[in-house]
């Protein structure tokens, strides 16, 4: 500590750190990183939104996933028609055929793996009515991808 000439006190502090990396807190109850259980999955992605779209498909690009984008519900469909997924990210509000549709038109050709809906309205009407269309939940944008990751890999169940 030093005296200041106008008054007060002047302090020096020197410190030095050691920056952890990739550490997973101890009582972690799945030690694998999101980026290891998306890798290779097989994503179809509907969303109108063109910033969202390159958002979304970049970070689920980075952990591992597959995506095949389509800009509203109708291309969603067509997509589904010809490829196989092991997941799906629909947002609720599209031109063409929006979220709910998408939903059901899934469900009724037999589509039994993961319906997440994308929404920036998470409670209530929205959510109540793509949960009885058939979706298995559904997440607020942007997409959180540690609660995306829970979802996708959780069981039916526990949902």
């Amino acid at each position: 500590c030093e005296r200041s000439a106008q008054g007060g006190a002047k302090f020096n502090f020197n410190a030095s750190f050691k920056i952890a990396r990739d550490i997973e807190p101890a009582d972690a109850p799945n030690p694998q990183k999101p980026s290891q259980m998306l890798n290779g999955m097989r994503v179809l992605y509907a969303e109108d939104q063109k910033t969202l779209q390159m958002l979304t498909t970049a970070l689920l690009k980075k952990q591992g996933a597959q995506v095949v984008l389509a800009n509203d519900g109708a291309e969603a469909l067509e997509l589904f028609e010809t490829q196989d997924f092991d997941f799906v990210l629909t947002d609720i509000m599209m031109p063409n055929l929006d979220g709910y549709g998408l939903t059901q038109a899934l469900r009724k050709n037999g589509y039994r793996n993961k319906i997440i809906g994308l929404t920036a309205a998470t409670i209530g009407l929205e959510t109540d009515q793509l949960l009885a269309a058939g979706a298995d939940a559904t997440l607020s944008k942007p997409v959180d991808i540690n609660t995306l990751v829970g979802l996708v890999t959780a069981t039916a169940d526990s949902l």
